[in-house]
């Protein structure tokens, strides 16, 4: 076996588990990644075809490796313009901590930040839930069935699952004292995740692990309320 040889089949190789790799959801098509691997495998091939030229071939591999290379420099430009202010940062290291900048960016752009007043309602248990929020600073209260169960504060989120599938709240929610936060509209997320894999298998992963560890907070309180009740 020659080397062009060895580089016609590497060529192959590197084009079917890039794509294999991109299908199975190991790498991003946005990415670098993607785009190296694709422009490496349309050299190989390019270079095998000196020893059996076929212009058709030389033209595809060309092509391939100018969109490559194109693709690679916009996503270069890309991370480089793109800027998050320390609050964002700190949303997106919670809610999609995985995302890339422009993806990022895209998810940050469907919010806006509110200044919330005392008695306020978020959320309505059985109600729609008509907003995705996270508290910069202050503190909300959370009722279920007319009982206060818990508060929460900075850096607490609401309605991240609610607000994604689109399910009634499942307690009501109001602002305990004055509160700063970020909040993206309900249809908005829906609709971006409808439209972009990459968010919604972020936001996905991130809010059912936000979930699971609301439950154990809650069993946890459970718990210290049924301890205490047993010591009196």
């Amino acid at each position: 076996m020659t080397l062009y040889q060895l580089c016609g089949y590497a060529g192959v190789a590197f084009y079917i588990c890039s794509y294999a790799a991109l299908q199975f959801g190991l790498i991003r098509g946005r990415g670098y990644l993607y785009a190296f691997l694709n422009m490496l495998a349309a050299s190989l091939v390019l270079i095998s075809l000196a020893e059996a030229f076929n212009l058709f071939s030389a033209i595809i591999q060309t092509t391939w490796i100018t969109i490559s290379v194109v693709g690679i420099t916009r996503a270069y430009l890309l991370h480089k313009v793109i800027r998050f202010s320390p609050d964002e940062q700190r949303i997106l290291g919670q809610i999609a901590p995985s995302l890339d900048k422009p993806n990022g960016r895209q998810l940050l752009n469907l919010g806006s930040w509110v200044d919330g007043r005392h008695g306020m309602e978020l959320t309505r248990q059985a109600e729609p839930v008509s907003h995705f929020y996270w508290i910069k600073s202050g503190q909300v209260a959370v009722h279920v069935g007319g009982q206060r169960v818990a508060e929460m504060g900075e850096g607490a989120v609401l309605g991240e699952v609610t607000a994604l599938t689109g399910a009634p709240a499942t307690a009501t929610v109001t602002v305990d004292q004055s509160a700063h936060y970020f909040c993206i509209p309900a249809k908005s997320l829906r609709d971006l995740a409808a439209r972009n894999s990459e968010i919604r298998a972020e936001l996905q992963h991130a809010f059912t692990a936000e979930m699971r560890n609301k439950l154990e907070e809650s069993n946890m309180r459970m718990a210290a309320v049924r301890e205490r009740a047993s010591g009196a």
